[in-house]
């Protein structure tokens, strides 16, 4: 039967969707401080590929070229 993960390993899986270089030292990170660091990583992945519908409606007027 397989092994439950518990919360400490299912935050550092989720936290590890985001490759980071140097790898971040989570033995030395609590559950919390693994978490925060996820979502910050979320919301500036988000962020920096977030894309406008004015920047959408931009492209298309170049592929009538």
């Amino acid at each position: 039967m397989a092994k439950e993960l518990t919360e400490r390993e299912k935050a550092i899986m989720e936290a590890q969707r985001f490759v980071t270089i140097p790898e971040p030292d989570y033995s030395q990170m609590s559950i919390d401080e693994i978490r925060k660091r996820t979502e910050y990583m979320e919301s500036a992945f988000k962020l920096a590929f977030e894309i406008d519908e004015e920047d959408e409606d931009e492209d298309d007027d170049d592929d009538d070229l």
